[in-house]
């Protein structure tokens, strides 16, 4: 079976292994959609070649530039092309989607599965008359995102959409109850660790004295991050030489806090911006813990993450989170907003150092047991032969 893996920048993190699951059972073509803006937003760290808008062999560039590693698990695919869109929808962004039209057809491809909904794979959808599947994050659209734009690729793509592959049953729910598709329309695929990322680890790393905090991702209002700052502070009344790093670019109506040393000889240190994968990995590295205090979410890659690096987590108690940890075994869940509920668990692991070290033993031992692709694997073929019967 031919088959269009379709990706943007934003999902490129876990994207790796899905390619090299996927090239094992199918002809697979995968298509990287590239935007102006992509070689900002994790574009696994590759330089930007400034290529003219169209669609480019991705093989020789991606091998190049790519670590041996990541390289390893997407060269296997049948075709690899990078489709190069121009800043604005404009004609000559309309020239690059019929190429990428005429490429589907000459091809003779089967079905073609968006990872993510953006705006150029929608308009793409359109002209295509093949079974399309999409693989959904988040069915809504956050207040953060271009709100016209990312409801008009959403509404386009699902109307379009055969089948619908989600990571959470928080999302599938939400999927069901929004009315976007019937039960035997979705497909759950839990995603596994992604050690893409191990391809940027360094040699070696400095390690900061005392507790070292970490919160990694975009900064809004939704992700928790006023809280857990109060939080830290509290903790380092009691406790000395408590770290915390806020690494992520700032978007939407949110206040960036400032820099600061806390009691006891702590500090808050903030990074206001994107993290390329190399600063990501040493961050991790370099932390004892991750908090996430998100206020609403489906989902986190960034517990994925963290756990390709055995590192556990504080998470927020919602639907779609909690599915990807276990409390006291690879994290701690809080009550989300509640800034009590993070005291108390940081405290927890400085009191119990035991408890830290079992929950990162319980990490590795399941590194390669619940912790890992092999859901994924079996159930993307029932998702797209669910496509396929529809058709």
């Amino acid at each position: 079976m031919n088959i269009v893996y379709y990706a943007h920048a934003g999902v490129l993190e876990h994207v790796p292994p899905e390619v090299q699951i996927l090239s094992k059972h199918f002809d697979l073509h995968f298509l990287i959609e590239i935007s102006p803006k992509a070689w900002k937003y994790n574009l696994l760290d590759l330089p930007n070649p400034n290529f003219q808008p169209g669609i480019y062999d991705g093989k020789p560039f991606l091998e190049n530039h790519l670590p041996t590693d990541v390289w390893k698990m997407v060269r296997n695919a049948k075709k690899i092309l990078l489709i190069v869109y121009p800043k604005k929808i404009n004609l000559l962004g309309a020239k690059v989607i019929f190429e990428f039209v005429k490429y589907v057809s000459k091809n003779e491809i089967d079905l073609i599965n968006f990872n993510g909904e953006t705006i150029r794979a929608a308009i793409s959808s359109i002209f295509i008359n093949i079974p399309i599947l999409v693989n959904v994050h988040e069915p809504r659209v956050i207040y953060e995102s271009k709100l016209p734009i990312s409801l008009i690729a959403k509404r386009i793509l699902y109307s379009k959409s055969k089948h619908f592959i989600v990571h959470s049953e928080a999302c599938k729910e939400l999927m069901l109850t929004s009315g976007i598709a019937t039960q035997n329309e979705i497909t759950k695929a839990v995603l596994g660790p992604i050690k893409t990322f191990r391809a940027w680890k360094p040699n070696d790393i400095m390690i900061e004295k005392g507790f070292n905090l970490l919160y990694i991702g975009w900064i809004t209002p939704r992700k928790g991050v006023d809280n857990l700052i109060d939080a830290v502070k509290i903790v380092s009344h009691k406790y000395a030489n408590i770290n915390l790093t806020i690494a992520g670019k700032p978007k939407g109506q949110v206040q960036i806090p400032i820099s600061q040393t806390t009691m006891n000889g702590g500090r808050i240190r903030v990074i206001p911006r994107f993290i390329s994968n190399s600063e990501l990995v040493e961050l991790i590295l370099q932390s004892d813990i991750l908090v996430l205090p998100y206020k609403e979410a489906r989902q986190s890659s960034v517990i994925l993450t963290a756990y390709a690096f055995f590192k556990p987590v504080i998470i927020s108690r919602i639907k779609g989170l909690e599915e990807q940890v276990t409390d006291k075994k690879t994290g701690i869940l809080v009550e989300p907003g509640n800034i009590v509920d993070l005291v108390n668990a940081i405290e927890s692991l400085i009191k119990k150092p035991k408890l830290l070290e079992n929950m990162i033993d319980n990490i590795r031992k399941s590194d390669e047991l619940f912790l890992s692709w092999d859901n994924y694997e079996k159930n993307i073929e029932v998702a797209y032969k669910s496509a396929m019967v529809k058709k």
